[in-house]
């Protein structure tokens, strides 16, 4: 099932999206497959805007799995600051296709804004096609819920992050009643999406569930197809979905 598309595979990779589209997910996912291919990513937590639902929440279970993970200072605890350490630009400027670094950016224009302070470093990764920047889409989020409505959440991100997308991953989704025809769907929205942006999709993140649920033929629409790990839980949920 997991395809990695050589946007997955460059030593920077900055995840992007609208609130609730799932890009946290598909980040940890992303760095845990990396872990496994023999790589030692870290995993950057750039969200300054909101406190819930972080990759940095997770650290203890990544750092297992080989995989550093920076965030803000005082992420984890009740105070939290929008202030990011220093050492995030060197792990930045050091990386490389052995170790690779994940942006996990928060959401929509607001949580793109902290890429800013890295942008000169990071432009230059990107005319060097050592970055590539992803906007994750979820065509069941009401802000999103159509082609049009991704396209303008994703150009206002790209405005507050002065960095061009490279690709979209579609990360439809609706955790444990996710069913193989909102997937399909959710396909040729994704695919309507990228044309209008005149963008590549790099990954379609699906729950190992659902992907077992489809007919080859049905498995073959899906434009590299990618494992998503679900470990960001809402909070009446007990984990076992």
């Amino acid at each position: 099932m997991l395809q990695l598309n050589e946007q997955l595979n460059r030593p920077v990779v900055v995840i992007t999206g609208h609130y609730g589209s799932g890009k946290t997910s598909f980040a940890l996912s992303l760095a845990e497959y990396l872990a496994g291919m023999g790589k030692k990513p870290s995993l950057v937590d750039l969200d300054i805007v909101n406190p819930y639902f972080r990759s940095y929440d997770y650290r203890e279970q990544l750092k297992n799995c080989g995989i550093q993970v920076e965030g803000p200072v005082y992420a984890g605890m009740n105070l939290d600051i929008p202030a990011l350490p220093a050492r995030i630009d060197g792990m930045i400027e050091t990386a490389d296709e052995n170790h690779p670094v994940i942006l996990d950016v928060g959401g929509d224009d607001a949580g793109a804004a902290a890429l800013g302070r890295y942008h000169p470093v990071l432009e230059r990764l990107a005319d060097r096609n050592r970055l590539s920047m992803l906007g994750v889409v979820s065509f069941l989020r009401p802000l999103t819920a159509a082609p049009d409505m991704a396209v303008q959440a994703l150009d206002a991100i790209q405005i507050a992050a002065r960095l061009r997308c490279t690709g979209l991953v579609n990360a439809t989704n609706l955790a444990g009643a996710t069913d193989v025809q909102m997937v399909l769907q959710s396909t040729v929205q994704a695919g309507e999406t990228a044309d209008k942006m005149n963008l590549p999709v790099v990954a379609t993140a699906i729950l190992p569930a659902v992907w077992q649920q489809m007919t080859r033929d049905e498995q073959q629409q899906i434009p590299f197809a990618f494992s998503l790990t679900r470990r960001v839980m809402l909070p009446w949920e007990d984990g076992n979905l």
